[in-house]
This record gives structure tokens, C-alpha cells and sequence, in this order.
């Protein structure tokens, strides 16, 4: 393996340090850089995309830098994926047609983008709009949460879901005579 090959291996060990904080050794890294551009090549291999992307971030000298850098490059429409979001749970209904843990899940998921996008809300007000955001067979259950006296966490409340929506399976398994 070429003096070039070895050196840009070890520079691609530095970075994986950077990310997974393992201490790279050199020499540990003996592969060669696949030709992408290869015509001749019969396979795709997804790693050598990696490798091919930790090049061209070779000269970090810490996470802090890496993740900057990182950073600068994906999150350049940041603004726009903000709007995107806020959007997007807003506009989030729940329908009778699917299980609502699973709905449930799909808002605990956008909620955890705001938080990963910087943006914050009250606890209280997305238990608030998840309870809004429940299919309309679930009016009584949303009355009764909206007008309880008790201050539950999100987490809690998907246990109740989860509870109640087995109930309600139950339910209706008994009255279709299972």
C-alpha cells in the first residue's frame, strides 16, 4: 500500500477518533480507497461513500470542531426545517383508523425533532395539544384529561393511552363474541 493510501487511512482513524473517541493506532487501518468512478466496478459499496466524506473533513482537531463543521454543512436550512416541524405538529391529526400508541409515537417523534432543532415548548401546553389531537372516539377520555385536576407528564400519558386502548380492544373483542 502506497505511502498516500496509509497516511489518508490514518487521517480517516483521526476523524473516527473524534466521533467514537476510540484512540486510532497507525497502521490498524490497512484498506485501500475504492475508485468510485470506476466503470469497471460490479458493486456499490455504501462505506466507501464514508470514507470517501471523512476525507474531505480531514483537518479537525477535536469533536467540538468536527461537530461545527458538521453542523455548518447540514444544517444550513435550519430556519426552514423549524417551520417545517412547527407545521407539521400543528397540523397533525389523530384518526379512528390506526392505533393510536402508534400515533402517539409519531408525535413523540416531531416533538423530539423540536427539541434536537432547538426548539422549546411548555410541557404543559403539548400534553395540552396532544389530548386535542385525539381521534374523535376518544372525546370522553380527552374530555376527562382536559379537566382533571392532576398535572401529568407526556410519558404518563402514553401509558394511559397505552392502557386505554387496550381496554377499548378488549372491549370490543367481547362484544363481537371472542
Amino acid at each position: 500500500m502506497g505511502e498516500n493510501q496509509e497516511s489518508e487511512s490514518w487521517k480517516i482513524r483521526r476523524v473516527k477518533h473524534a466521533i467514537f473517541n476510540t484512540p486510532p493506532q497507525r497502521g490498524a487501518c490497512k484498506f485501500r480507497m475504492p475508485n468510485l468512478t470506476s466503470r469497471n466496478s460490479s458493486c456499490f459499496d455504501p462505506n466507501a461513500l464514508v470514507r470517501r466524506s471523512a476525507i474531505c473533513i480531514l483537518n479537525v482537531e477535536s469533536a467540538k470542531e468536527l461537530w461545527d463543521s458538521l453542523e455548518s454543512k447540514y444544517m444550513a436550512n435550519d430556519a426552514s426545517r423549524k417551520k417545517f416541524l412547527v407545521t407539521n405538529f400543528n397540523n397533525y391529526k389523530m384518526v379512528d383508523s390506526r392505533h393510536v400508541m402508534e400515533q402517539f409515537n409519531e408525535l413523540l417523534r416531531i416533538l423530539g425533532q423540536y427539541t434536537q432543532h432547538g426548539l422549546k415548548m411548555d410541557e404543559s401546553v403539548y400534553v395540552s395539544r396532544v389530548i386535542d389531537k385525539l381521534p374523535p372516539s376518544w372525546k370522553d377520555f380527552k374530555h376527562s384529561w382536559k379537566h382533571g385536576k392532576d398535572d401529568v407528564s407526556l410519558i404518563q400519558r402514553g401509558s394511559h393511552l397505552r392502557i386505554e386502548e387496550s381496554l377499548k380492544a378488549h372491549k370490543s373483542d367481547k362484544g363481537k363474541g371472542k
